[in-house]
């Protein structure tokens, strides 16, 4: 980090520390969906009544597919983005979970036949691409400018 930052060590090391210590920065790791068994990804996008806004997206983000859950302004309130073993397991979902949820007014499924890019981290055959180099400009085909 202090490299690529043109900074001291220390001084990388003491930023890293207090970014770590008041939560700004939380490590994890990335671990393709399709290598623990989940092969199919989908994102489900709902039109839910606005009174029951809030309660669908609660109660779908603590159901165990869900990747990514938000409410929204716009044609859909509510999106969950997920992930199933199979399409059985994505029917289970939306013929059972999702069929009693309360409020739901509609919903539109999209499956994922390929992610090329997630979490900023772009993807080649289902793994994590090689990171560009020191010399790398960033005015490659994947620069978000």
């Amino acid at each position: 980090m202090s490299r690529e930052l043109g900074i001291g060590q220390s001084t990388a090391y003491r930023v890293t520390q207090s970014l770590l210590q008041r939560g700004l920065v939380r490590p994890r790791v990335e671990i393709e969906p399709a290598l623990l068994g989940y092969a199919l990804e989908a994102v489900v996008a709902l039109t839910v009544s606005a009174g029951g806004m809030r309660e669908a997206a609660r109660t779908l983000a603590r159901h165990p597919s869900a990747r990514y859950v938000s409410t929204n302004a716009g044609a859909f309130s509510v999106v969950h983005q997920d992930v199933f073993r199979d399409e059985e397991g994505l029917a289970e979902f939306l013929t059972g979970d999702l069929a009693e949820l309360a409020g739901v007014i509609s919903f539109d499924v999209s499956v994922a036949l390929q992610a090329l890019r997630r979490h900023w981290l772009d993807r080649e055959d289902g793994r994590l691409a090689a990171a560009p180099g020191p010399t790398d400009t960033g005015s490659g085909p994947h620069d978000d400018t």
